[in-house]
């Protein structure tokens, strides 16, 4: 019914129409009603009107993420997103009832753009959550338009320059607020708010990026003013009715860059044999009281941010490089998780507490490998070298049980890329060092986390956790058939069988491409107020406590925990648990994206310079997907994505499969499949599509001969 009809039936007259109205908007935000065409009001339809937020993926779909966490993600094709935006919080008609069965397919992955089997459509933006765009301010002989940093928004803003006083300069960025827009067929507009210089000026890319993206690296007067009141607790204050680990022998690992230190380990060997793991991590609770102006925006922030150039912390630099950072030679406040393991790798005794300890020694994962590699160990005191020496063989332990237990031990490959004085990019580096070191402290923090939510979970407090869900039927087939595109006739159906898969393949670039195929069709981790099993850690128990310096929801668990050690009632409700979840995974993915579009701009700026100096190749690349208009290669140095267009290869057209993981010329002389390797050459690099294209070389290694593609290998299971 229209609201006048409603308003009529329930006898509303007068004055309350307008409370009325209100209270109709309000159910509706809360997802209680629903408006569909003509402006009618509905109850919600046993499911297919449904309120989430809205992920795009950079080629035009995307898919909703229900408020209900039972509930499966919604596929949105690219025809009917409507006039939603990269993640705007909107409601949803699902067309078919059988697709509410869909899987997260295509969440950082492909999905077909004329894929028929859709799930839903936009029906209407319930928040614009992003109403401030930044971009790249163009001009045509009709009208200016900005296009948008984030490849996110396809949409380019047409903007006037007599609705603002900043003046309008092309190829500048600029800080476009967002216009009301309700029709799909016009474009968005916008008014310019700020410039924020030449596109090519230093640093102006990164800080557009920022302001894009929400991203503030200042805090409110009121915050700062507290951060720098707040001092290190000391002398006899420190203790306080926390246990004294002082004499202890604790310190850090960290990156070499690293400005915060918010955990600490320590280990001491029975004689029995056993070990006693110490996890130490900085007590910010203590510092930033709940509700507080540092507390209220940290929950805004979500975690802090690493972009390719600079950090944007969560907490304010008072806090997070001094006040909380368990510094080296200084007395420090800690939350203890005291694990006594077994010769197995068993916990069988856990213990958590507030405390103070002094570390020994700050190290970098650099310095810990050179130890673990017989060199320049005399570098690091020896208390220090004994007890990371015994963490060596614990870490081993506890990776081979979580092995046994099936939990997935492989990451996709990441680069760092290295500046100079000016902030441009002259190299990339791959993650290869010190990768022992590394596994070390994540042992033991996954080892800490994990005994915390077996805590939480015992006595049913409401909680943060950390969930990942496993794979639908869906996703274990498009998995299967990325697997087959590389040659592999595996049908995974569990952990084990990943596992098995991935340990069986020799060779770096081979593996990588099979890691690949694995994670692209895994879900994300999300968190969550109900516990349920972390998928890829197979634990059934797990959540967030050892970063509460860079993340939210430590905090929030750290005040839980505290709360439970001292017998007081819980800090949040159920209910407050969920929206602190909810904002978590949201910030999280915010910052994701990010972090990982900091890095593509550096990338572009590096391949564009490099073309201007026609430096083009050749370059070794692998073949990690398909479109109907060409090969999507990878680079080796950089993981660079760009495409490799059909009309540049030889042997005609080319036809795409279904599962878009094989190519192959309409004569079937030539085939391409997933996981190909091939020389490339540098076409072109468009900054602002953020779009590279390559060429095949003439040295390239060629293509096999065509294959009929799409089918499956004799035999497999459907």
């Amino acid at each position: 019914m229209k609201q006048h009809d409603l308003a009529g039936a329930l006898n509303i007259k007068g004055e309350d129409r307008r409370a009325f109205r209100h209270t109709l908007r309000d159910m509706e935000r809360r997802g209680k009603i629903v408006r569909i065409r003509k402006n009618r009001w509905a109850l919600p339809d046993a499911g297919r009107m449904i309120i989430g937020d809205l992920s795009v993926h950079v080629n035009g779909f995307g898919f909703v993420i229900p408020e209900d966490p039972s509930m499966p993600d919604i596929f949105i094709p690219e025809r009917k997103m409507g006039v939603a935006l990269h993640g705007d919080r909107v409601q949803v008609m699902v067309s078919d009832p059988s697709s509410r069965g869909r899987s997260r397919r295509g969440r950082g992955r492909r999905v077909p753009e004329d894929d028929d089997s859709v799930s839903g459509r936009v029906v209407r933006v319930v928040e614009r959550r992003r109403t401030v765009v930044s971009g790249r301010l163009r001009k045509t002989p009709y009208y200016w338009y900005v296009i948008p940093d984030n490849p996110r928004i396809p949409h380019s803003i047409r903007v006037d320059p007599s609705e603002t006083d900043v003046p309008f300069r092309s190829d500048h960025k600029v800080l476009v607020r967002l216009r009301e827009w309700d029709n799909a067929a016009q474009p968005p507009e916008g008014v310019v708010e700020e410039d924020l210089g030449h596109a090519d000026a230093p640093g102006v890319d990164v800080t557009s990026l920022m302001r894009g993206y929400g991203i503030d690296p200042t805090f409110s007067r009121r915050s700062e003013s507290q951060a720098k009141k707040t001092q290190p607790a000391s002398g006899t204050a420190v203790l306080n009715g926390r246990r004294d680990l002082r004499d202890m022998v604790t310190f850090t690992i960290d990156p070499e860059d690293a400005k915060d230190y918010d955990d600490a380990v320590s280990l001491v060997r029975a004689p029995d044999g056993r070990w006693e793991l110490g996890v130490h991590i900085a007590d910010v609770p203590h510092y930033v009281p709940q509700g507080s102006s540092i507390d209220l925006e940290a929950y805004e922030r979500g975690n802090s941010v690493y972009l390719v150039d600079r950090v944007i912390t969560m907490l304010p630099p008072d806090l997070t490089s001094n006040v909380c950072s368990l510094n080296p030679r200084e007395d420090r406040l800690t939350h203890t998780v005291s694990l006594v393991i077994d010769r197995k790798g068993s916990i069988q005794q856990a213990e958590t507490y507030r405390s103070v300890i002094h570390s020994s020694a700050r190290l970098t994962y650099e310095q810990v490998q050179q130890l673990f590699d017989g060199d320049r160990a005399g570098e690091i005191p020896e208390p220090v070298r004994h007890s990371l020496l015994e963490m060596r063989e614990l870490a081993s332990v506890l990776r081979k049980k979580r092995e046994r237990e099936g939990a997935l031990l492989f990451n996709t490959p990441e680069v760092r890329c290295v500046l100079n004085d000016e902030g441009k990019p002259v190299r990339f580096v791959k993650r290869t060092a010190a990768e022992e070191a590394y596994d070390l402290i994540e042992e033991f923090m996954l080892a800490a986390n994990q005994a915390v939510a077996r805590r939480l979970s015992d006595v049913e407090a409401p909680a943060v956790f950390r969930v990942h869900d496993e794979p639908e039927e869906e996703q274990w087939g498009r998995m299967a058939e990325d697997l087959s595109a590389l040659g592999i006739d595996a049908t995974p159906t569990s952990r084990r069988d990943i596992n098995a898969l991935a340990s069986s393949v020799t060779g770096d670039a081979a593996r990588d491409m099979i890691h690949l195929s694995i994670l692209r069709n895994l879900k994300r981790a999300v968190y969550s107020a109900h516990r349920s099993e972390h998928f890829g850690l197979a634990f059934d128990h797990y959540t967030h406590f050892t970063s509460p310096i860079r993340r939210y929801a430590d905090l929030a668990v750290h005040r839980i925990l505290c709360a439970l050690e001292e017998g007081e009632p819980p800090p949040y409700s159920i209910d407050e648990v969920q929206q602190i979840a909810s904002q978590c995974t949201r910030m999280e993915q915010n910052a994701d994206d990010a972090e990982q579009e900091s890095l593509n701009l550096k990338r572009l700026e590096y391949y564009s310079e490099r073309l201007k100096n026609r430096e083009t190749g050749p370059y070794k690349a692998v073949v990690v997907g398909f479109t109907p208009k060409g090969l999507l290669v990878e680079l080796d140095e950089s993981l660079q994505r760009g495409m490799v267009p059909f009309g540049l290869m030889s042997h005609g057209d080319y036809m795409v499969n279904r599962a878009r993981n094989k190519a192959r010329s309409r004569g079937r002389k030539r085939g391409w499949t997933f996981g190909d390797n091939v020389n490339v050459d540098l076409v072109r690099v468009d900054r602002d599509r953020k779009q590279v294209d390559f060429r095949l070389t003439e040295d390239s290694p060629p293509a096999r001969a065509g294959r009929k593609t799409g089918k499956r290998t004799k035999g497999r299971k459907k």
